[in-house]
């Protein structure tokens, strides 16, 4: 039986193996290892774990699948575990930013562009401009 930690939310495991005659430890996501086991590897580096009922501690299986980074953005939002704006502990964003952000995008500027300069996923700026994050600043 391994002995579990969570660290921000997930459970781990630290696995020892020998390499060459010396003991090294690695430690593994839980919902990683599940998801390796049951549903194969991922299929590139840019997929990853997605807790389908968005609890983090929830490694059966049935609600496990690989996604993409956007995914995973789409289930916080729709889970309601992504937080509202600036109550959000990990924000990237001030309200203003915000409101850069979708007047910018509304003239014609990249995704791309708009999320170099603001440090956060092209992905999210859709949601960003869309009002799904952030619903609590009108479009």
């Amino acid at each position: 039986m391994l002995k579990s930690q969570v660290n921000r939310g997930y459970h781990r495991v630290t696995l020892t193996v020998r390499v060459d005659g010396k003991r090294e430890r690695h430690r593994f996501e839980v919902h990683r290892l599940v998801l390796m086991a049951y549903a194969g590897l991922p299929q590139d580096d840019d997929h990853q774990a997605r807790h389908l009922n968005g609890v983090s501690t929830d490694n059966r299986p049935g609600n496990l699948v690989w996604g993409t980074r956007e995914d995973n953005a789409q289930d916080a939002i729709r889970h309601g575990t992504l937080g509202p704006g600036m109550r959000a502990r990990h924000r990237r964003l001030t309200e203003a930013q915000v409101i850069e952000i979708r007047r910018r995008r509304a003239h014609g500027e990249s995704p791309k562009a708009l999320a170099e300069e603001f440090g956060v996923c092209r992905e999210y700026i859709p949601v960003l401009v869309k009002g799904r994050a952030w619903s609590c600043i009108p479009i």
